[in-house]
């Protein structure tokens, strides 16, 4: 019987207990009460900590999931600081004891973070922040993993009143970010390493920028980070890294990384960059669709790196093929660089393009001297110190060929870069790259140089090389020297001419710099004119001797100052000759800034003086006479007066010494002269009496 009784007593007992189970899951899922226990709970941490934090609701799925609805936390203002529709998350596994945490999934619905800096430097999140500080250094020692978060529709609103945020382009002191969503999974937080895959990653900024998507393969840790697979997509265009790496000697390496990074690795897949991405930055690239591709691994530290299969190209017929080495950064004094340039090419309308890119509303545009170059291609190496570097290459375009060897010597500390060594042009055509009308054809030069340019743009050079080839008039010319020196404003040297059909040499200095210019020559020259082509077709022969010395200042162009001489003349055509002993020029300017010219020969005579360009001059009387005869000169454009005038005179000697090259039986009995000329050109008027001899023929 009492047996009995005690098995009785057990079973009641035991099917109390289990009611009360039963009981307590209901209750547990319970949705009322999940929400009642959350909030009693979530009420207690906001009072403990003096923070406005809600949940609407709140949902526990025994065992492992946990679901929070309409989450809110507001700010010191009472603004909202943080909020999401939907937040829950799966937990695997915990243990407290080994401070690991697995969670299979966290879903996270419309997140919104508001971000607020006043004008003083206050954020609405500091407040916060300060609730939770601590003097507690211990790190935390926490293990985590997550298989999959997925984070839709979230919104992120940063706005610091600091700022101007007036402009219509991407500030970054007010950001709006919309649709922002992600995939991640694998995320490991373990020995303060954390890695993680994020699939996707998408977003879009008020202003206009898009990131469609992002994927790869993330991991930091104490001493580096690495990305793996790394693809990224926007609107107009796309990354594709296979590897990034950095590793540093210790903890610290960002903060100097020149010397704590002890390895630096970039591989490149392809990058396709599209300008049409940085209308957002700047405007004026809306609408465009230029954009260029780029390849290449970069290794090693930041002051020992190499540059691989370096890759860029645009459009059509634009590509550079390129390595590099650098070893010795950051002193540059003792950094050596090797590299070689295998292809770079480009074209006239490429070039075009990208001057059009680097500024979109007001384009420049290849020189018009340079519009007929076109099809460039350059190959090439670079190698020593990078204060002491030859540079080796040749440059070939449909004009001709260019090539270097020169060495470079840049002197850094003061701002001055020095160069030493041969540039050779072969054939190239100066008449396709000189504007307009010339009679100049192909060149071909071998020339030594060296000097330098300072930090003022201001050349001092050293030249010494030989003109194999120079097309003039359909001649060409061959064996030219040329040895002297040539800066910013001056060439001072001589030139040396050893063509079979024109000998002679130039020696002197020529001031091209502004109107202050100084000519001083020494010459002595022979000319074949029948084979340089400077005479009729149906002449035999032609030839010229003279000897010339000048000496010349000023602007003179317009008002030269100083003499000219040509002595021991001797010209010849077929059978007929003539010559001249001396003929002296002689330019000056008077204390009245009074200009005059005086010529002296057997065969001329001529005073001019007064105030005068001489380069407007010619075209003003031009103008003048071909307006009174236009019968004769056609017709013409209307003389616009100018301030010139001058008076003349002057004598021609001996015509018949000139004459006879033309019409031998024309004889000239007297000499041809005029005095007391003058020449008013805002008034238009040229006055002179022409005194003629007698003239006969057949005498």
């Amino acid at each position: 019987m009492f047996r009995y009784k005690v098995r009785r007593f057990f079973i009641i007992l035991f099917l109390l207990i289990v009611k009360d189970l039963i009981l307590v899951i209901a209750l547990l899922y319970s949705p009322y009460l999940q929400s009642l226990i959350a909030k009693k709970a979530i009420e207690y941490f906001a009072n403990t900590y003096n923070i406005e934090l809600s949940v609407g609701d709140v949902y526990l799925k025994i065992p492992n999931q946990i679901i929070f609805s309409d989450i809110i936390m507001k700010d010191s203002c009472g603004n909202v600081l943080l909020s999401a529709d939907d937040l829950d998350a799966t937990v695997d596994r915990f243990s407290l004891r080994n401070n690991f945490l697995l969670l299979s999934e966290i879903n996270l619905k419309s997140p919104l973070i508001n971000v607020y800096v006043d004008e003083n430097g206050n954020a609405n999140y500091n407040y916060i922040i300060d609730k939770f500080a601590s003097n507690d250094t211990t790190p935390l020692n926490l293990n985590l993993i997550c298989r999959k978060i997925s984070i839709t529709n979230g919104h992120l609103k940063y706005l610091d009143k600091r700022y101007d945020n007036t402009a219509d382009t991407f500030k970054p002191s007010d950001i709006e970010l919309n649709d922002f969503n992600a995939g991640i999974s694998r995320f490991r937080y373990m020995n303060d390493t954390i890695s993680v895959n994020i699939d996707n990653f998408s977003l879009n900024e008020k202003s206009g920028i898009a990131i469609n998507d992002i994927s790869g393969k993330f991991k930091y840790y104490d001493k580096g980070i690495c990305v793996n697979d790394l693809n990224i997509k926007t609107n107009y265009s796309e990354i594709v890294c296979s590897e990034i790496a950095v590793t540093g000697k210790d903890e610290l390496y960002l903060s100097d990384p020149m010397d704590k990074i002890e390895k630096l690795t970039i591989s490149i897949d392809t990058i396709i960059f599209s300008v049409a991405d940085l209308a957002p930055f700047l405007p004026q690239y809306e609408g465009l669709s230029d954009s260029v591709h780029v390849r290449g691994n970069f290794s090693g530290r930041l002051d020992d790196f190499k540059f691989k299969n370096f890759g860029i190209s645009m459009y059509g017929n634009t590509r550079l093929y390129a390595n590099l080495s650098v070893n010795g950064l950051p002193d540059y004094e003792q950094t050596i660089v090797f590299g070689n340039i295998n292809n770079l090419q480009t074209s006239k309308n490429d070039i075009n393009k990208i001057l059009r890119l680097i500024s979109p509303n007001d384009p420049v545009q290849i020189p018009q001297k340079l519009n007929n170059l076109d099809h460039i291609s350059f190959n090439g190496n670079l190698s020593g110190m990078m204060n002491d570097m030859m540079a080796f290459g040749q440059l070939t375009t449909n004009l001709g060929t260019i090539k270097t060897d020169i060495a470079l010597m840049p002197d850094w500390k003061n701002h001055y870069f020095g160069y030493d060594g041969r540039v050779s042009a072969s054939e190239f055509n100066l008449h396709e790259i000189i504007p307009g009308d010339n009679l100049l054809g192909k060149l071909s030069v071998n020339l030594n140089i060296s000097g330098g340019v300072d930090s003022l743009s201001r050349t001092q050079n050293r030249l010494n090389g030989t003109i194999q080839r120079l097309d003039f008039n359909g001649y060409t010319y061959s064996d030219i020297n040329v040895r002297g020196s040539l800066s910013n404003t001056t060439f001072n040297g001589n030139i040396n001419i050893n063509d079979p059909n024109l000998t002679g040499e130039l020696i002197g200095s020529y001031n091209f710099g502004g109107h202050n210019n100084n000519i001083e020559v020494s010459s002595d020259v022979y000319a074949n004119l029948k084979a340089l082509h400077f005479t009729p077709e149906n002449t035999n022969s032609s030839e010229l001797r003279f000897v010339l010395g000048a000496q010349i200042s000023g602007d003179i162009a317009n008002r030269p100052i100083g003499n000219v001489t040509l002595s021991q003349v001797e010209f010849n055509l077929d059978d007929k000759k003539l010559k001249i002993d001396k003929l002296t020029a002689v330019a000056k300017e008077d204390k009245d800034k009074k200009h005059s010219i005086n010529i002296e020969s057997e065969f001329l005579d001529l005073d001019i003086y007064g105030e005068y360009k001489i380069s407007e001059v010619v075209s003003d009387i031009y103008g003048m006479i071909a307006h009174t005869l236009p019968s004769f000169f056609g017709k013409t454009e209307e003389l616009k007066p100018s301030a010139n005038y001058f008076t003349y005179s002057f004598r021609i000697k001996d015509i018949n010494e000139f004459v006879k090259f033309y019409d031998p039986e024309l004889k000239f009995h007297g000499d041809i002269y005029t005095s007391n000329g003058y020449v008013f050109c805002n008034t238009k008027t040229i006055y002179g009496k022409i005194n003629l001899p007698r003239i006969s023929r057949g005498d």
